[in-house]
């Protein structure tokens, strides 16, 4: 039923985003990409074999933000509870998506 109404509005559509599934998924329905985000709680194990029965995993909760404009979709993932250490960037340029600005890479550990 969802394909029938989407095929009517498909040049209108240019990506779906859904959020709080418990799994992040990427790719193409009827023609139209999509984005999952995981949940901010548990989350389901990866395990396309079983059919049967879902398993859940504590993997870290995330949250993404999409860049959006007329050219381009950029979706940035954020696992906010992950402890794993961060470090720093340095001495190597390039460009953010969707903007005119460069970062500072290289690694400096931070924490």
């Amino acid at each position: 039923a969802l394909a029938e109404l989407l095929q009517n509005q498909h040049s209108a559509i240019r990506h779906l985003f859904f959020g709080h599934t418990p799994r992040p998924i990427s790719g193409s329905w009827c023609g139209i990409p999509f984005t999952t985000l995981r949940a901010t709680s548990h989350q389901v194990w990866l395990d396309v074999s079983r059919q049967d029965i879902l398993l859940g995993q504590h993997e870290p909760p995330a949250y993404a933000v999409a860049l959006l404009n007329t050219s381009q979709k950029v979706v940035q993932r954020h696992d906010y509870l992950d402890s794993r250490p961060t470090f720093e960037r340095v001495k190597r340029q390039f460009p953010l998506p969707l903007s005119g600005t460069h970062l500072s890479g290289g690694y400096r550990h931070v924490r």
